[in-house]
């Protein structure tokens, strides 16, 4: 096998990481996207019905919970995905550039950093506190521990 052919062959391997990359940070944004806007449309759905209309949204704040769970695991699962793409595409990375080698490719690709539990300015981070944060309030809202509107 050529020199040649073996750089294109890990070049690929680079693109196809760094879209994998891609693609796992958009289905994350997505999720995000379905969830606020049903929220959104719920807590908008009960405050409209006034305290003058008595009704038990036990159901609606239940499907929340289930939905703040799966985003939960969703994301611990996406963050693990991101993070070992980066390090195969950043291993790639590696081996077609030198370590003297100032080439286009070394100072273009921008690697997210690895992200740690208590650094919460990460958005890998910033999304698993959001969906437990949002777990929590409605399951105390569904158990009736407190209510969030009326």
């Amino acid at each position: 096998m050529k020199n040649g052919t073996k750089d294109e062959v890990k070049l690929e391997a680079f693109r196809q990481n760094w879209e994998q990359m891609r693609h796992a940070e958009n289905a994350r944004l997505g999720f995000l996207s379905f969830y606020a806007a049903l929220v959104t449309a719920v807590l908008a759905f009960v405050a409209s019905r006034g305290p003058s209309v008595p009704g038990d949204y036990t159901a609606l704040y239940m499907i929340l919970t289930v939905l703040a769970a799966v985003g939960f695991t969703l994301s611990l699962r996406i963050k693990k995905a991101i993070e070992e793409h980066r390090d195969k595409a950043e291993y790639f990375v590696k081996e077609l550039t030198n370590e003297n080698d100032n080439t286009k490719l070394k100072k273009y690709v921008p690697f997210p950093e690895k992200a740690r539990w208590y650094n919460f300015w990460h958005l890998r981070i910033l999304f698993l506190y959001l969906y437990g944060a949002t777990f929590m309030l409605f399951l105390l809202v569904t158990l009736k521990v407190f209510t969030i509107l009326h």
